[in-house]
């Protein structure tokens, strides 16, 4: 039986009805941790991608999908359009990311063409690097990095430096994303948000657990 104190949500991102990545996020308020995993587009189910899905009957069948295929029941659904996700994370304050290697990188087929080009080493990244970063990684089927990209911007916006700021940010979120997250259950959590900013909650990525 699922925990009450457990918390799934599910977060897609999309230009128009292109659907650029899925984020999965669950937060365990118990052991004071959250996990990540992110899927693309082109994962399929049933026979459809869930870029397909997308398209033609939104999160809510996108979300069904990914109950089905990892046995789960989401919580909470986050549907950003790409713009509204970058200027969200930005929101957050400086995000510092380590990347390995320098990435060169043009993607001109899909349908939303993306480029990246980034120097080794750790720096500050906004919104519109995270979501190429993201899509870069799993396109490069390298899942781990692609979770980390989006672990380090969670870990920015659960840390007690943004305290003061959480009613804000919850607002920003709902403001700027379609979701069912209410004020209600905002408020109903909100010791519980308390006590993750203060306790410097453990990221995880749900693939590798």
């Amino acid at each position: 039986q699922r925990q009450m104190c457990i918390r799934d949500s599910i977060v897609t991102v999309s230009e128009d009805e292109n659907l650029l990545f899925v984020e999965m996020i669950q937060v365990d308020l118990d052991n004071k941790s959250y996990k990540v995993c992110t899927l693309k587009s082109s994962t399929e189910y049933d026979g459809s991608t869930l870029g397909y899905i997308y398209a033609h009957s939104g999160i809510q069948n996108v979300k069904s999908a990914a109950e089905n295929m990892f046995s789960t029941t989401f919580d909470y659904y986050i549907d950003f359009q790409r713009d509204a996700f970058c200027e969200y994370f930005d929101s957050l304050g400086d995000v510092n990311y380590a990347l390995v290697s320098d990435i060169k990188y043009k993607n001109n087929k899909s349908a939303v063409a993306f480029t990246v080009r980034m120097k080794a080493g750790e720096q500050v990244i906004k919104g519109s690097q995270a979501v190429n970063l993201v899509r870069y990684f799993l396109e490069s089927n390298n899942q781990q990095n692609a979770n980390d990209v989006l672990l380090t911007s969670l870990s920015k916006q659960m840390n007690p430096d943004n305290f003061a700021n959480k009613d804000s940010l919850f607002q920003n979120l709902v403001t700027k994303s379609t979701t069912n997250i209410t004020v209600r259950d905002y408020s109903a959590a909100d010791d519980s948000i308390t006590c993750l900013l203060y306790t410097s909650p453990s990221p995880r990525d749900i693939s590798g657990s």
